[in-house]
């Protein structure tokens, strides 16, 4: 039985040296991503363009923003997609940048009060893409 108290003893005495040398996980700050290697400039320049071309209902410019994955999902879609570009251009003015990475970047904007959001992928000759919209 003393050895089990003993035992006891040195668990608690452990956790609480741990408590107080180690500090507590939940008092540190969390930590960020490293977003350094995201081009943003380059990212918000593409974002811009985009928009411009959903202004302007620009289908055959569309097909050329679109990652190659993307074009056959929404390449069908066409003759229904002009009829809401407008609209799309309008309300991605208000987008924000809310993650990038070297490869990734994803908008969120706000639409008749609910909020959407549409990404871009980096193809290999170093452009932005629309991926989802």
């Amino acid at each position: 039985m003393e050895r089990f108290n003993l035992y006891i003893l040195g668990i608690v005495t452990a956790f609480f040296l741990h408590m107080i040398i180690g500090g507590s996980c939940f008092e540190q700050e969390p930590t960020k991503p490293d977003d350094n290697s995201a081009d943003v400039k380059k990212i918000n320049e593409s974002a811009q363009q985009i928009e411009e071309i959903f202004v302007n209902a620009d289908t055959s410019a569309l097909k050329s923003i679109l990652t190659d994955a993307a074009l056959p999902q929404y390449g069908v879609y066409l003759p229904q997609i002009i009829t809401v570009m407008n609209d799309f251009g309008t309300a991605i003015k208000s987008r924000k940048l809310i993650a990038a990475t070297q490869h990734y970047a994803e908008f969120s904007y706000t639409a008749e009060g609910k909020e959407y959001s549409f990404a871009l992928a980096q193809q290999d000759d170093g452009t932005w893409k629309l991926m989802r919209f």
